[in-house]
This record gives C-alpha cells, sequence and structure tokens, in this order.
C-alpha cells in the first residue's frame, strides 16, 4: 500500500551497502510486518538483535510479530522486556 514497494526498495539497496546495521534490519522487518510478512519480520528482528540485543526498534518488531502469529505468552513476555529495559 502507498509507497511500501518504494521503502522496501531503498531498504534493500541500504541494507545491501551495509548488512550489519541493526538499524536497517529493524525497519525492514517493521515494513514486513506491516505487511504480513511474519517469517521475514522475525528473521530480520533475530538478525538486528544478534549485532544489538537491546535494540528498540528489533524488540518492537519481535513482539509484534509474535503477537501477529498468535504466540501471545512470548510477546507479553517481550513486552515486559521493553517496559523493564527502557523505563
Amino acid at each position: 500500500t502507498g509507497r511500501d514497494d518504494e521503502a522496501a526498495a531503498e531498504l534493500e539497496a541500504a541494507i545491501t551497502k551495509t548488512p550489519e546495521s541493526p538499524d536497517l534490519l529493524a525497519r525492514r522487518g517493521e515494513l514486513r510486518v506491516l505487511r504480513g510478512d511474519y517469517s521475514e519480520a522475525m528473521s530480520d528482528a533475530e538478525a538486528a538483535l544478534k549485532l544489538d540485543a537491546e535494540h528498540l526498534a528489533a524488540r518492537w518488531v519481535n513482539a509484534e510479530t509474535l503477537t501477529e502469529t498468535g504466540r501471545i505468552a512470548e510477546a507479553a513476555a517481550e513486552c515486559q522486556r521493553l517496559v523493564r529495559f527502557y523505563n
């Protein structure tokens, strides 16, 4: 929808240039969540978290993906982790 395809292309190009950027991986994960591509979104979140274990956007993508795939207890635990860490 909207300019998702353009955003996806820009993210892919940026990740090609900077593959170890947790920021870019998490942003691509966010876009994938919005598109309903939960498996790929989770992969992006996991990759970002390997680079930065406390990356806020990656943790949020992880929580959103877990929620959308019905893994509610795991999603709740992830959200609690976010609240504890960032408050």
